[in-house]
């Protein structure tokens, strides 16, 4: 294209973080704890695949591992505007997911 513009280019690829590729095992052994008796989660939606980066990608690269969202969007209390953004806000009860998902899969790692 530059040569169309009558202009040297040099163009340089910048490979940035990994694939983030959820353990499926993993995966499902958490969303089965949450689905049998928790008490702050109202449900669980798949997300299909996404473009964006996560330095979690990293972690998951030495041991198994999963990613998952908490629920810490509302637009009824304006927590829904994308990271990043100046005016960017969780619904901080929404953290109880989160905290609730991570004991319960800890507390019966052992028995799965």
């Amino acid at each position: 294209m530059s040569a169309s513009f009558n202009v040297n280019a040099d163009l340089e690829i910048m490979y940035g973080y990994p694939s983030m590729k959820n353990d499926h095992a993993l995966l499902d052994y958490v969303v089965d704890n949450v689905r049998e008796d928790a008490a702050f989660v109202s449900g669980v939606e798949e997300v299909g695949p996404a473009m964006g980066g996560e330095d979690f990608s990293y972690f998951i690269q030495e041991k198994p591992g999963c990613y998952f969202y908490t629920g810490v969007s509302n637009s009824e209390k304006k927590a829904d505007i994308p990271h990043h953004h100046p005016m960017f806000d969780i619904d901080e009860d929404g953290m109880k997911t989160g905290v609730e998902t991570l004991l319960k899969a800890v507390v019966n790692f052992d028995k799965r």
